[in-house]
């Protein structure tokens, strides 16, 4: 049959010539299994349960921010090139009045049609895209590239496939309709830092022009451009994902570009080693501060036209807060028609209406509380179901810090740091007091430290000073979304306002954080309370979602410091599951140590199923040192069984390779690890552990003689 039915979908395989051109192999059969489980199952759960790149790759909710911001019309008419498993086709289905997909393969149209088959507007056309697009109905308001154009030498052929593409795909677009294409940048910072060329997995293709023979490439901005003028369309926008266009949490424009500072989630590399040649996010400050970020950005999303419209505010900013709980899942947007901008904060699912909601209550309230003192509120009221935020033009308090520190100036970073900290408390109206409000975001944690510390009437815990603009005498107070309206003592707010800043990039950490700490009036008790605030907060905004950033700590690839690699071979840690059948190679993974003295400082998620975790700290002998080891939330180091021998408290000697912990874990949800590895000689061991048997045989002799005294007596 030329027509089939999947639930509500529609597969046409009039022009599918009976086998698939390409397939990535077995992997395909498992996603299709996957794929009929999507009724009663998400894809975010799909992906936590695999653990795997494909699966990660094809079934991420995060895929779909590559558009899920743009503007379109309720009933506009979609059409899909490339749609494969279907990663952006549900979003554009939920979008758009109807979704046309076009695929060369009947595998990959299957596991597209499985997980969306309730919905009833998609249309999917197996075959080769020269033989569908003379077949297509209609004319379509908003035509889809998202990693495809780079395949138009396969697709199309010939000695100018990339314009013939362009030029066939705009004979199927309405007049004034959209080309929304989504490719890597070939000259994108991180291709520049170390990661392998996405397409054939080598390094430096694409800053080398594709030395190599194969059907895909990828372009730099100005050539894209160049390619679309000639093919007489016209870039509406040009967005810059990040940290790409596969996993994107935000997009900026050349309207509104990164600070400096501002990109740090720079190694995410899930589907292969990489290497490190140097420092991205300094990389990306300098591009930034030179103005040529929009050549170095890592990915491109061009939204291509073929006659200027007016027709829609533009969005030159978007960020999407889709990667935790659902009940907190929201876009910020930035609009801007006629040279006049606003901020927009819209909930991206049902559940996050009353987190949304209350934006304008929190504005009431923090506006109250700090009346008469420097910080200001940014206007906020509500709009058909989105909270609406003046745009502030200013600098922000963490660009001013940065800027003392780079100039060296590093005691007027640090007053900066306290001056706002003592600003903070000029609000403090009540003692704080533990109660049920305070146990549902904080969890039961002992607060015995911070009882009867000065509270506001209202505590905004995210004031950290991105969120502080300078607007003349003005300190505006830009992001209120984590505001609650119980007692939290003022001091964890600096503490977190001081953390966030010190602890997010290299050049801020000559800040001595425990140090500002106490000169901001935080006392030595209170931190270890804070540390566990922090971890319960950030647990309460998670849920039972896990982030891309603990998906990474897991799934991650190696990252091989080259500049280590000068110096010495890098050291990793292996993490083995025990699931109940006992530990293998096929459920274990690699970290690399975090810098060359060979440290390891993470979390490792523990997966539901999981009896225990067996570290392998390294492969050859050495010793071992153990800073922290206990699971998340516990205050006690965890018991562990070992084939090394404990030199000193905490210290593990192994005299022979494949050192290991055994770590029983079941009911557990993450461990957390802070150790030290040393390589040592066989000689070395030696001696210690004669030394080790010397100490033992000295005691064992007092504790004889002392026995046979109290004996006499």
């Amino acid at each position: 049959m030329e027509i089939e039915k999947v639930g509500k979908v529609t597969l046409d395989f009039s022009c599918y010539g009976g086998s698939d051109l390409y397939s990535d192999g077995d992997v395909e059969d498992k996603l299709l299994s996957l794929a009929k489980e999507c009724k009663k199952t998400t894809g975010q759960q799909i992906v936590e349960r695999e653990l795997v790149w494909p699966v990660l790759y094809h079934f991420s909710p995060i895929r779909e921010n590559i558009v899920r911001f743009l503007p379109i019309k309720e009933q506009a008419d979609v059409l899909e090139i490339g749609s494969g498993c279907g990663a952006i086709t549900g979003i554009l289905s939920k979008m758009a009045g109807s979704v046309t997909c076009i695929d060369l393969s009947k595998k990959r149209s299957l596991v597209n049609a499985y997980r969306h088959e309730e919905e009833e507007n998609i249309t999917i056309y197996v075959g080769n895209f020269m033989d569908v697009e003379q077949a297509l109905p209609k004319l379509y308001d908003v035509i889809t590239l998202i990693g495809v154009f780079e395949y138009g030498q396969g697709y199309i052929g010939g000695k100018t496939p990339y314009h013939d593409f362009l030029k066939i795909i705009k004979r199927h677009l309405k007049p004034d309709g959209q080309i929304w294409l989504a490719i890597e940048n070939k000259f994108g910072m991180k291709y520049w830092a170390g990661c392998s060329e996405d397409h054939y997995g080598t390094y430096f293709s694409g800053i080398e022009d594709y030395p190599e023979t194969g059907t895909a490439r990828t372009f730099s901005r100005d050539a894209l451009l160049k390619i679309a003028k000639e093919c007489g369309l016209r870039a509406n926008m040009v967005y810059y994902p990040y940290p790409d266009y596969k996993l994107p949490s935000e997009l900026f424009s050349d309207e509104y570009l990164p600070e400096p500072g501002q990109l740090k989630q720079n190694q995410r590399n899930f589907d292969r080693d990489r290497m490190l040649m140097f420092d991205e996010g300094k990389a990306f400050d300098m591009v930034i501060r030179e103005g040529k970020f929009p050549e170095y950005s890592n990915s491109f999303l061009f939204v291509l036209e073929q006659e200027e419209q007016h027709k829609m505010e533009k969005v030159i900013y978007a960020k999407l807060s889709n990667d935790r709980d659902e009940k907190f899942h929201i876009q910020t947007l930035i609009f801007e028609e006629n040279g006049t901008k606003k901020v927009v904060k819209k909930p991206d699912s049902a559940a996050a209406v009353s987190h949304v909601a209350a934006f304008e209550k929190y504005y009431g309230q923090l506006s109250a509380q700090y009346e008469g003192s420097c910080f200001e509120m940014n206007r906020c009221h509500m709009e058909q179901g989105a909270a609406v935020f003046e745009y502030i033009d200013g600098k922000s308090l963490e660009e001013t810090a940065d800027g003392y520190l780079t100039g060296g100036e590093k005691e007027r970073a640090a007053g900066l740091l306290l001056d706002v900290a003592e600003k903070l408390h000029g609000a403090d109206s009540i003692p704080f007091e533990n109660g049920s409000r305070f146990a549902e975001v904080f969890g039961n944690i002992d607060t015995s430290a911070i009882e009867g510390k000065p509270c506001g009437a209202c505590a905004d815990v995210d004031l950290i000073l991105p969120n502080i603009l300078v607007c003349g005498s003005r300190w505006v107070i830009i992001d209120y979304e984590w505001t609650f309206d119980f007692p939290i003592p003022t001091s964890f707010i600096v503490y977190r306002l001081l953390r966030y800043y010190i602890k997010s990039t290299a050049l801020r950490q000559q800040l001595d954080l425990e140090e500002l700490c106490e000169k901001a009036g935080i006392e030595p008790k209170e931190l270890g309370c804070y540390e566990r605030m922090e971890e319960a907060f950030q647990n309460y905004i998670d849920g039972s979602h896990i982030s891309l950033r603990e998906l990474y700590d897991t799934m991650g690839k190696r990252v091989v410091d080259a500049r280590d690699c000068c110096r010495r071979e890098l050291l990793s840690m292996q993490v083995f599951y025990d699931r109940g059948a006992g530990c293998s190679e096929k459920d274990s993974y690699r970290i690399p140590s975090t810098h060359s003295e060979a440290e390891f400082d993470l979390a490792v998620p523990i997966p539901p199923g999981v009896k225990m975790v067996r570290l392998d700290p390294m492969d050859e002998a050495g010793i071992v040192m153990i800073h922290v080891l206990r699971f998340k939330n516990k205050e006690k180091a965890v018991k562990y069984n070992t084939n090394g021998r404990k030199l000193f408290d905490q210290v593990l000697v192994f005299e022979k390779e494949d050192p290991m912990l055994l770590i029983p874990c079941e009911g557990e949800k993450e461990l957390q690890v802070r150790l030290r590895v040393e390589k040592m000689s066989t000689e070395t061991l030696r001696i210690l552990a004669a030394m080790e048997a010397k100490k033992a045989s000295a005691q064992n002799e007092k504790g004889l003689f002392g026995k046979k005294r109290s004996l006499r007596k």
